[in-house]
C-alpha cells in the first residue's frame, strides 16, 4: 500500500525531518513519558528527529500520562527511542 501523495506526518507542533516524495507505511509509536516541561519536549524532539526513519515527533504535556507519539517508518525504532530517552533521564513506557 502506498501512502497518498497528499498524506501529512504534520502536527502543529513540528516536522523538521521529512522527506518528500518518499512513500512508506508510517508506524505510529505511543509512550507514556515522564516528560514534563516544554524545555525537554524540545531537547527529545530534536534528538529524536536526528534519528533516521523518524518523521513527527509530539509530546502532549496535557495528557496524564505526558504522551509521546513517534511517526517513523518501522516500528522497530521503539527500542532505539526508548534508549535515547534513558540516555536523556526520561522513563517511559510503550502502549500497545
Amino acid at each position: 500500500m502506498k501512502i497518498p501523495n497528499n498524506y501529512n506526518t504534520n502536527t502543529e507542533t513540528e516536522s523538521q525531518n521529512q522527506h518528500p516524495g518518499i512513500s512508506f507505511i508510517p508506524s505510529i509509536l505511543v509512550f507514556a513519558t515522564t516528560i514534563d516541561k516544554k524545555e525537554k519536549v524540545v531537547q527529545v524532539r530534536k534528538k529524536l528527529l536526528e534519528t533516521q526513519g523518524i518523521h513527527t515527533v509530539d509530546v502532549d504535556l496535557e495528557d496524564w500520562e505526558n504522551i509521546l507519539r513517534v511517526v517513523c517508518e518501522s516500528g522497530d525504532q521503539a527500542k532505539v527511542i526508548e534508549q535515547t530517552l534513558i540516555e536523556m533521564g526520561i522513563e517511559s513506557k510503550e502502549l500497545t
